[in-house]
């Protein structure tokens, strides 16, 4: 299987290797990650392929790039089965009862882990056992739950007013929201059909007393202009614009070839 996205800059230098920093993305859609040039800040890699009906395709195994040294490494690994615990009656030894309690038994082959969203939260969440031994090379890594980044993005960016955030997934949908007091909504829906989409977002609009013809709706995932389930959405709220990054980063100009929303 070969990557569906191959970017790298012309700067990219494998001898450099340990100066750099490895951000892998894994979700039922795919699996992606960015090589990250940690002197001059800048994005200059970035592969992605389709996840297929194994969590982890087998072919990563063999990337060259994925077993090179870097200076940091983290592991942005999304389950749909996670609770979010306050942070304060949190602890490792009762991980498992607060799991089991919201999202039921853990599946075969899986194991729970724990990851700190910020001081006042903590995200537990199910994942294959293997991410062990596929990121074994990499000893010292983090992972993190998507909950982590999309909620710290979203407290960050709606701090001043309301706001409503969606990661869209081929099967599912994250819907968060935040506002001047902080988090105020976070969920994950699995969706079956295109309507399940709209459903949901129309569902959460009510449920947080939002507008929908006012409040807009920021998205992220893969898409298109010709999106069935982002059409579906529009039919509901006025509003929908694709989420823009806040990374003081910079972006190989290479990422320009990436198609756009």
């Amino acid at each position: 299987m070969n990557p569906f996205i191959s970017l790298f800059d012309e700067t990219y230098n494998s001898d450099y290797s340990d100066t750099y920093i490895l951000n892998l993305y894994k979700c039922s859609d795919f699996l992606a990650y960015a090589i990250i040039d940690s002197v001059r800040k800048k994005y200059i890699a970035l592969r992605a392929f389709s996840a297929g009906d194994r969590f982890f395709p087998e072919q990563i195994a063999g990337d060259e790039y994925l077993s090179r040294r870097y200076k940091k490494v983290s592991l942005l690994c999304f389950s749909g089965a996670s609770v979010l615990i306050p942070a304060s009656v949190f602890t490792e030894e009762n991980a498992e009862k607060f799991y089991t309690f919201s999202c039921g038994e853990v599946p075969l082959h899986n194991r729970i882990f724990s990851a700190g969203v910020n001081d006042d939260i903590v995200c537990c969440f199910s994942c294959p056992a293997d991410i062990e031994g596929l990121m074994k090379p990499h000893e010292g890594y983090t992972l993190v739950h998507p909950a982590t980044v999309i909620i710290n993005k979203i407290v960050r960016n709606f701090r001043n007013a309301p706001g409503i955030y969606a990661e869209i997934f081929r099967q599912g949908i994250i819907i968060a929201a935040a506002g001047s007091e902080g988090l105020k909504y976070f969920n994950y829906f699995p969706c079956k059909g295109v309507s399940d989409f709209a459903y949901h977002v129309a569902a959460v609009y009510k449920h947080l007393g939002f507008s929908l013809s006012d409040m807009a709706l920021y998205y992220s995932g893969i898409t298109s202009r010709n999106d069935e389930r982002l059409n579906e959405i529009s039919r509901f709220v006025s509003i929908t614009k694709p989420a823009v990054s806040d990374t003081d980063y910079l972006f190989s100009y290479r990422f320009n070839e990436i198609q756009r929303h």
